[in-house]
C-alpha cells in the first residue's frame, strides 16, 4: 500500500535475526524501496495484510508461526494472491523447498544469500522505473 505521493515499492522483510533484516533493509533501500519488517510468522501475516507490500522476503523458520504457514495464511487473502514471495532459509532440503513453493512462494533462496541471485529476483519482481517515468 503506497501512501500519499510516495510511489516507491514496498517490501516486507521477515526474519527472526535482526542482522539479516538490517542487511536486507539496506540493500532494498539502496534500490529505492520502502521496507517494513516482521520478526516472526504471526507478525508477518499482520503486517502483510495491513501494509499490502509489493514483495515479501520470508524466512522459512520463524518463531510463533513458520514462514510456510504464514505464506499460506497470506495467500488466503484474495488481494495478496499475486504478491511475489521469496522464501529464505539456511536449509537446502528439497522437501522444504517443495513445501515453500506449495504454500505459495514464488522462489526459494538459501542463506547465506548470494546477493547476485537476490538482485536478479528483485529485478524480476521490482523493476526499477526509468528516470522520469511516472
Amino acid at each position: 500500500m503506497q501512501s500519499g505521493s510516495d510511489n516507491r515499492k514496498l517490501v516486507l522483510v521477515v526474519d527472526d535475526y535482526d542482522e539479516i533484516r538490517i542487511m536486507l533493509r539496506k540493500a532494498l533501500e539502496l534500490r529505492g524501496c520502502r521496507v517494513v519488517e516482521a520478526a516472526d510468522g504471526e507478525a508477518a501475516v499482520e503486517v502483510a495484510l495491513r501494509e499490502r507490500p509489493d514483495l515479501i522476503l520470508m524466512d522459512v523458520w520463524l518463531p510463533r508461526q513458520t514462514g510456510v504457514s504464514a505464506v499460506q495464511q497470506i495467500r488466503r487473502e484474495p488481494s495478496m494472491s499475486d504478491v511475489p514471495v521469496i522464501a529464505l532459509t539456511a536449509y537446502e532440503a528439497v522437501d522444504l523447498h517443495i513445501k515453500a513453493i506449495q504454500a505459495g512462494c514464488n522462489h526459494y533462496l538459501v542463506k547465506p544469500l548470494n546477493l547476485d541471485d537476490l538482485n536478479n529476483l528483485l529485478n524480476r519482481y521490482l523493476p526499477v522505473a526509468p528516470t522520469g517515468a511516472p
